[in-house]
């Protein structure tokens, strides 16, 4: 059974703040979508307080590269 959550809180690196979770358990394997559902990584529960989950991603998120000009 697929539950979708929308409480997207924080990120700090490998780690996902999710509020609003219920019925989660820790070291639960969770699957999310990145890009408006364009793209799915997993991530594992390490973390339940309450009604928030902290999830490590355990793929490399790939954001927009850094642009740096170049000044010759």
């Amino acid at each position: 059974m697929a539950i979708e959550y929308l409480g997207l809180s924080e990120i700090n690196g490998p780690l996902i703040a999710l509020e609003g979770v219920k019925d989660a358990a820790f070291d639960e394997i969770v699957e999310f979508s990145i890009n408006d559902g364009a793209e799915k990584r997993l991530g594992r529960i390490i973390e339940i307080y309450e009604d928030k989950a902290i999830i490590q991603v355990l793929r490399v998120l790939k954001v927009c590269p850094l642009q740096i000009p170049i000044l010759s």
